[in-house]
């Protein structure tokens, strides 16, 4: 196998491919073909989990094809190295994730994914003629939910009657609670536990309006079929906020062929590209690049990772839906997003249908 057929369209990065990057790196660096980065960056993806010293050279081999301006060829690069120089789990940061969404686009992501949830709120209310009951599913801190909740404080345009929060994560929960009861008079009702918990505890439960935002991700394919039937029966309107994801086999865990196909990899790259550079010029730079955005990468291509989330697209978020029953389900997006477009999809019980 010759590396520079890369180029030409091999598709996959299997051992043959790793020892022609060997051979290719060993030869002096004038003499070699010429290699796009991203085809170098696929292959130290590749080699990751095997060989670090190999996906290192890969790595700066990709950073000096780009001229220097791959971000994620520089973040691959020096993470494999600190690897190395340490023995691995160095960048393992709890406060990477939350520098991550306090900066980038995840500003105006929360922004403008509150501002939906409080027009959904007050749309409902119209609908029914009355503030609605709200159940909110993987609430965390309340990121999401708090602006909304203070739109209404502050506009004293009352739409939500009363609220019962979800989420898994007592302390996150805690959190969102101390806020929520700062900006919110009525009925409130908390349960931490996951939703597949929670369904099993609130059977006599019924809801104007569940919402989730970026929750039901983290639930497994094979379970929402159970779960979108089961919220059916417990709500006259269901609202999804969601990742539109359309990387090629975006299902594809474990040993799967399609782990590290090149198509799928060099999608991953293309987003992760965006991804370093809203964080580039931030104060969080290295911190989120480091601890957060290049492990995630590298979980995304490792098939000893067991799976963490279950993304997927729109059209098939919504065809989840329409199979457990719900009726005038629709897809509409919230927001551009360097990982994936936000949409908001909605769905309704077919006797609260409402005839436009």
């Amino acid at each position: 196998t010759s590396l520079n057929a890369m180029n030409a369209g091999a598709t996959v990065a299997g051992a043959a491919e790793l020892e022609a990057a060997r051979a290719w790196l060993a030869e002096p660096a004038g003499t070699r073909r010429a290699v796009g980065h991203r085809a170098l960056l696929w292959l130290a993806l590749a080699a990751y989990r095997t060989d670090r010293g190999l996906a290192a050279a890969l790595a700066l081999a990709a950073k000096e094809a780009s001229g220097a301006t791959s971000l994620v060829a520089d973040a691959l690069l020096r993470y494999a190295e600190a690897e190395r120089r340490r023995d691995g789990g160095v960048y393992a940061a709890p406060e990477a994730f939350q520098a991550f969404i306090n900066y980038g686009g995840n500003v105006s992501l929360y922004d403008e994914t509150s501002k939906r949830l409080r027009r959904l709120h007050l749309a409902r209310a119209a609908e029914l003629g009355r503030p609605v009951s709200v159940l909110d599913i993987g609430v965390g801190d309340g990121r999401a939910l708090l602006p909304a909740l203070r739109a209404q404080s502050e506009s004293h345009e009352r739409a939500v009657a009363s609220l019962d929060l979800l989420e898994p994560q007592q302390q996150m929960l805690d959190v969102c609670v101390g806020a929520v009861k700062a900006v919110f008079d009525g009925p409130l009702q908390t349960t931490c536990g996951t939703v597949q918990q929670y369904m099993a505890s609130a059977a006599d439960r019924h809801f104007d309006l569940i919402e989730a935002s970026f929750a039901l991700q983290n639930v497994p394919v094979e379970e929402r079929a159970a779960l979108f039937a089961w919220l059916r029966e417990r709500c006259d309107c269901i609202a999804v906020l969601e990742f539109d994801v359309r990387v090629p086999s975006i299902q594809a865990h474990g040993s799967a062929p399609e782990l590290l196909a090149r198509d799928r990899v060099e999608a991953l790259i293309d987003r992760y590209e965006v991804g370093f550079a809203e964080y580039h010029t931030t104060p969080v730079s290295d911190l989120v690049g480091q601890g957060f955005l290049t492990p995630v990468l590298l979980g995304c291509v490792d098939p000893s990772k067991g799976r963490v989330n279950y993304e997927q697209c729109a059209d098939a978020w919504a065809a989840e839906l329409r199979s457990a029953g719900f009726e005038s389900v629709r897809a509409e997006v919230v927001c551009p997003y360097w990982w994936a477009n936000v949409v908001l999809v909605t769905g309704l019980r077919p006797q609260h249908i409402v005839s436009k």
